[in-house]
């Protein structure tokens, strides 16, 4: 095409001919042909998938998306898991948990696999409901990993081909850890201590360690909730667990050098990391390299103690924990709340 600068030399002879050609010169410099940038697509503001009841203990933890765009999410202290159907904004009942006592945990953190089944990290006093369960993907039908009863705190779990790791938040002798169980085998302790411990700085009764967890070019990736930061601990050839260095120091991610205490994680294609900061009501992206850091939504976007992530194909959707966080919360309340991204 000529530039709208540039005499034309042509004789128009229908007034259709000078409209064309006036909007195809209006095309080009929208498209940055007059030598200016082209402008970036952005996407559209973060919103509220589904509001959940906070006076009913409705307390939202864990999220996962499946491969055709449905949403899971955990009700903590009731043992339920919600479905939002794709396109949809209604939740509705999928699987259960049952034999929960007064205030345990309950089902927290989630994951999807290939087939569609979801798993879920359940923290309980009762023997019988401890550790990681699956849910059909078809029936929501729920059945307990074995040897997963031994995990002390099941808090985050993911699928990587045929093995499963899962973060133990206060890990035997309180040391933090991530247990591995292979196909066909039983849960087994992978990585311990170290780097995987809290500190006991939140004063919660216990530390705070191995919380988030994904894996990505044959490295688990564990996000520690009281020293803020990401370790990641490389796959070895026979399975086994390598060296636990630190991936990405969150001590001053937070809007005024303030630490971002890591709770979900969730790792796109390019390896950036989503991270879920519930104490500073942020969702923060750590490039690929784990140096630096950018805001992805904060309370502004109705985050009120984001405690998991999950990308979806153009969005990511984010737990508010909200209230259950005490004193922590901004009384948004417990929600889905959708980030295009």
């Amino acid at each position: 095409m000529r530039p709208m600068n540039m005499r034309i030399r042509a004789v128009l002879v229908v007034a259709t001919s000078l409209v064309l050609l006036a909007a195809a010169c209006a095309s080009e410099e929208q498209a940055g042909l007059d030598g200016s940038p082209e402008p970036e697509a952005t996407p559209g503001a973060p919103s509220t998938l589904v509001a959940f009841d906070g006076d009913a203990a409705e307390f939202t933890e864990g999220v996962a998306v499946d491969a055709d765009g449905n949403v899971f999410a955990s009700v903590t202290p009731q043992g339920r898991l919600v479905r939002i159907a794709a396109d949809s904004n209604e939740a509705e009942d999928f699987g259960k948990i049952d034999g929960l006592r007064e205030d345990d945990f309950g089902l927290l953190g989630l994951t999807v696999d290939a087939d569609g089944n979801v798993y879920g990290g359940v923290v309980s006093e009762n023997p019988d409901a401890n550790g990681v369960w699956r849910f059909d993907a078809e029936s929501g039908d729920a059945e307990r990993l074995p040897g997963s009863d031994k995990i002390s705190f099941a808090n985050a779990v993911i699928v990587d081909d045929d093995t499963i790791y899962v973060t133990d938040t206060i890990g035997p002798g309180g040391k933090g850890a991530v247990w591995r169980i292979p196909e066909d085998g039983d849960a087994e302790l992978w990585a311990q201590g170290g780097l995987l411990a809290g500190n006991g700085s939140f004063e919660f009764g216990f530390n705070l360690g191995a919380n988030g967890i994904d894996v990505h070019n044959d490295t688990v990736y564990v996000g520690v909730t009281e020293t803020a930061m990401i370790a990641a601990i490389p796959i070895e050839g026979d399975g086994s667990a390598g060296e636990v260095t630190t991936f990405a120091d969150l001590t001053e991610a937070a809007p005024g050098g303030e630490p971002a205490a890591v709770d979900g994680i969730d790792i796109d294609e390019d390896g950036s990391i989503y991270v879920a900061a519930p104490l500073v009501h942020l969702v923060l992206k750590v490039s690929s390299d784990g140096e630096d850091f950018s805001t992805v939504a904060d309370a502004g976007d109705n985050l009120d103690g984001p405690a998991s992530v999950a990308i979806g194909e153009d969005a990511l959707y984010v737990a508010n924990f909200s209230a259950a966080l005490g004193e922590s919360s901004n009384n948004k309340g417990p929600s889905i709340v959708r980030v295009p991204i």
